[in-house]
């Protein structure tokens, strides 16, 4: 059916119908009614108005690469009825009650009203943006790469008149913030990848620790592999079997002590296990919290694009939108990162307890050989030395009994020698075996007490002292003093007594070197004018011998006191250090405990709790007065009683008598001279020099007189 109104009635009647209703209608004052406008306004004024508002939406900005959706359609007219119908009006319905809530013409602007639009479609009201839409970072990245670089790019001559026909563009900080967020989500991804996806996993890294721990055991459980200068009974019997014993020694306690720095590490990184997943589940806890704070920040910005004043406005907090969406996604990967280094250091403490019982395991069985090492070395020194003990006594004996001068020196000069060689045996062995105190040991004292002042320094600078730390400083307070006492009284006193007789031997050794060989020459010069001449060649070989042997010793016990002098110093050092850290440790508690809080200060508590004891207290002496009143609670006093009570009466009264007595006897017996006052009982104050005054008595005789200056 077309608006021309034809049908299969006659064609004529339809025009004359519709003017006979149109007049009619003018004459009512009320407009023609027809199907589908039964809602038009009654103004008539807008009689080109269609009969359903279309309401303009503004489209919203589409998604990378997505095309830009179809311009909203209008909605058609509605077709007119039947010319027929139109023969007479239709008669309007009985008035009824308004359903509830707003009807299409209330929410109709009125040509009538402040503010309405009397052409033109009305704007439709946008829905809020979805702030959980997942993004495509990659998209989103290569056009906002285009976008920059199309705000950089020059404009071109001819374009000036789209330029102005184009919404404004995006400001250029939102387009540099993207970026930066986008590249700040890339590199989250790869560390988020690294962490999920590693090259060794902790399982892995468990497995071979195990493996590690199982083959230290067993070396440690074997018996240790020694040199074969070790393993051999008559090895150490020369010279160079001795320093090549020296040598293995050194080399044993230089892996020990590898061993022993990376024990001490696997202990200070299985230490530093519970405090690590601690400030990673805080940072966790944090980023989870940050994450919910920007899923709420989006959500609001949301909110506001859906409220937006105008399109531009409505661009921009779109714009902004998205970039609280991609700092929302980058804390997200984030939190990711935290879940999976805690959970990645939840695996990894396994893996350092295995690590440090492999370090134990290496350092027990380094231990046992250098122990070994020592103890075979030890036994062959001793057995040395009394074998060369021997030999000098046996030397010596010969010295005395040989009746040839030239056996005599010779016996005499390795005598000497063999004591000498017992003596450097001797010092050899301290090197290689170690002496007490050991430099290790003490050089661990001392950083345990530095790291014990460091922890203490770290409990008072947060100013947050619990009751237990207090009672810590309290304790180290009692501590220190007689830790240091012992210090100087054993370890100081010992390692002092060490180096200065290691010097001594040194400075021995160093004169021997220069002064001995004049003095041999002398003596060796009035024992060659007493052989005979055809002896003199033997007698200087001798000799050559015998200060090639005793030169080469002295060097010996040189390089081997060389060495003990320079780990006493270095033991020294570390006793030293041990003994100022302990005493800068003990001044910064004894000026920092007094400030130290350890009770609850005094206040409401403190007040109610002593009102409450004086009350206890005053209750507790009434009824103590009430008994001490009451008869019937009084009973018969026993003999020791009254015994000690008379006592108590008596004895000071007896004191006092004996005292004035003694005080008499005294005053008789000796001279007012000799007693503190002027012999009545007066103090003299105090002493004054005596005055002798003599006074002639007659020819030859005199009388001397003693009068006291203070009288």
């Amino acid at each position: 059916m077309d608006r021309s109104g034809t049908d299969d009635r006659p064609g004529p009647r339809g025009p004359r119908m519709a003017a006979c209703g149109l007049g009619l209608a003018l004459l009512c004052g009320t407009p023609a009614a027809s199907p589908g406008r039964a809602d038009e306004p009654r103004d008539g004024a807008r009689a080109t108005r269609p009969a359903t508002v279309a309401a303009e939406a503004f489209p919203l900005e589409p998604a990378p690469g997505q095309p830009p959706p179809p311009p909203p359609a209008q909605a058609d007219l509605p077709p007119l009825p039947p010319t027929g119908q139109l023969s007479r009006p239709q008669p309007r319905p009985p008035a009824q009650a308004a359903p509830p809530g707003p009807s299409k013409r209330a929410s109709r602007p009125r040509g009538d009203r402040p503010g309405a639009t009397q052409a033109g479609p009305v704007e439709a009201q946008p829905r809020p943006e979805a702030s959980d839409a997942p993004l495509d970072i990659a998209a989103l990245r290569a056009e906002t790469r285009e976008r920059i670089k199309a705000i950089d790019a020059p404009p071109a001559a001819e374009g000036h008149a789209a330029e102005a026909a184009s919404p404004p563009p995006v400001p250029r900080d939102l387009l540099l913030e993207r970026q930066a967020r986008l590249d700040e989500h890339e590199k989250a991804e790869a560390t988020l990848r690294e962490l999920t996806h590693p090259e060794a996993s902790p399982e892995q890294l468990a497995e071979l620790a195990r493996d590690e721990l199982r083959r230290a055991r067993e070396k440690a459980a074997a018996e240790p592999a020694l040199p074969a200068a070790f393993r051999d009974a008559a090895a150490g019997t020369t010279d160079a079997a001795r320093a090549e014993m020296s040598r293995a020694i050194e080399a044993a306690k230089a892996e020990l002590k590898d061993a022993q720095a990376g024990l001490e590490s696997a202990r200070v990184e299985a230490s530093k296990a519970g405090p690590a997943q601690q400030a990673l589940r805080g940072e966790r806890d944090s980023l989870f919290q940050q994450v919910a704070a920007l899923r709420a920040a989006a959500q609001d910005r949301s909110s506001a694009v859906a409220s937006a004043a105008s399109p531009d406005a409505r661009r921009l907090a779109r714009e902004r939108l998205t970039n609280d969406r991609l700092k929302a996604a980058v804390a997200e990967v984030r939190l990711k990162i935290a879940e999976a280094r805690l959970d990645r250091e939840r695996k990894l403490a396994e893996v350092r307890e295995l690590n440090l019982h492999v370090q134990e395991a290496r350092a027990a069985a380094s231990r046992r050989v250098v122990d070994r090492m020592q103890a075979r070395y030890r036994t062959l020194a001793e057995s040395q030395q009394r074998d060369l003990k021997r030999e000098a006594e046996t030397q010596e004996a010969r010295a005395h009994q040989s009746g040839d001068l030239l056996d005599r020196y010779r016996a005499g000069r390795l005598s000497e020698l063999l004591e000498l060689e017992a003596r450097v045996v001797r010092n050899e062995q301290a090197l290689a075996d170690g002496t007490k105190p050991d430099f290790d040991e003490q050089k661990a004292l001392a950083d345990r007490a530095l790291d014990d002042f460091e922890e203490i320094k770290r409990l008072l600078d947060d100013h947050n002292v619990s009751r237990l730390d207090a009672l810590r400083l309290t304790n180290d307070f009692r501590r220190i003093g007689p830790e240091r006492e012992r210090l100087l009284r054993n370890e100081l006193a010992q390692i002092e007594a060490q180096l200065q007789f290691y010097e001594n031997g040194l400075s021995n050794v160093e004169l021997e070197l220069i002064e001995d060989a004049e003095a041999d020459q002398a003596e060796r010069d009035a024992l060659l004018e007493r052989l005979e001449p055809s002896r003199h060649p033997s007698a200087r070989e001798a000799f050559a011998a015998l200060d090639l042997r005793r030169r080469d010793l002295l060097l010996r016990r040189r390089v081997a006191l060389t060495g003990l002098v320079g780990r006493a110093s270095q033991t020294l050092e570390q006793v030293l250090r041990r003994r100022r850290v302990l005493e800068d440790e003990y001044g910064f508690i004894r000026t920092h405990i007094f400030w130290v809080r350890d009770q609850e200060p005094v206040g409401p508590t403190v007040v109610s709790q002593a009102g409450r004891e004086v009350r206890r207290l005053s209750a507790g002496l009434l009824h103590l007065a009430e008994e001490a009143g009451d008869r019937k609670l009084w009973g018969t006093p026993s003999t020791e009683f009254l015994c000690a009570t008379v006592a108590a009466l008596i004895l000071p009264l007896g004191l006092f008598r004996l005292r004035r007595l003694l005080r008499r006897r005294v005053a008789h017996a000796l001279p007012p001279s000799h007693l503190h006052g002027d012999g009545h009982g007066h103090a003299a104050g105090p002493a004054a020099p005596a005055a002798t005054t003599i006074r002639p008595q007659g020819p030859g005789y005199f009388t001397a007189s003693t009068t006291d200056a203070g009288r």
